[in-house]
């Protein structure tokens, strides 16, 4: 038996007799957990879930967390082993002119470490008490531009690359005294698609919030908190 069939088989019993759309709406749900029943259902019988979904999952059955994250971390590890690690995709953070597009920077260096959560991060060595969770909540959604101290705090825990302290410094601080951005003209590569995820994450967010359902394609997460 696979690592993935004995999450699977972990999250079948959990599950009960509850349905997809019970598990969904329940109202334990954290926020910033909300998935829809199509994802629920394709943890156990489609490809391989992200970390946010087992997670939601766990947290509406009321399943012991440390026990999912160790079933998913076997599961994501023999699949990084068979599969071979994922080519890196090609990201150059160096024209980011927006506060959106700085988080939607700062939510990948997160995923690249492995998607610690807000917690994890907030209490990093690294950190060095710099990085409380609640105003890194903000910041990863686009909503608040972090201080620099704030920002180079979350890059130590993410343990970032030199390049992409220095790029994401520099944006920052473009951002941060109002440099004019251009009118509609995407500089590189990742702006367009960087702010086509952002409104799509905002639009699940808004849906999921109604109690309206759609099918999804599990983007981070995220990476959740």
């Amino acid at each position: 038996m696979s690592q993935l069939d004995s999450l699977r088989r972990w999250l079948r019993h959990h599950k009960g007799r509850q349905t997809y759309d019970e598990l969904a709406a329940c109202p334990a749900h954290h926020k910033d957990l909300a998935v829809s029943a199509c994802t629920l259902r394709r943890a156990l019988d489609g490809r391989m879930p992200t970390w946010r979904t087992v997670h939601a999952f766990a947290h509406a059955t009321g399943a012991d967390l440390d026990e999912a994250r160790r079933l998913w971390e076997a599961a994501h590890t023999e699949r990084q082993n068979r599969t071979g690690p994922a080519s890196p995709r090609p990201y150059t953070p160096r024209r980011i002119r927006t506060r959106k597009g700085l988080a939607a920077a700062l939510r990948r260096v997160r995923t690249d470490a492995g998607s610690p959560s807000l917690r994890a991060l907030q209490d990093s060595p690294q950190a060095n008490g710099q990085l409380p969770k609640s105003t890194l909540c903000e910041v990863l959604r686009g909503r608040l531009l972090p201080s620099t101290t704030l920002l180079q705090a979350f890059l130590r825990a993410c343990h970032a690359p030199d390049h992409v302290v220095s790029a994401l410094l520099a944006a920052r601080a473009r951002i941060a005294t109002g440099h004019p951005r251009q009118a509609r003209t995407y500089s590189y590569i990742c702006e367009a698609a960087e702010e086509a995820d952002y409104r799509r994450q905002q639009t699940e967010e808004i849906r999921a919030r109604c109690g309206l359902t759609q099918p999804d394609n599990d983007y981070w997460d995220e990476a959740s908190p």
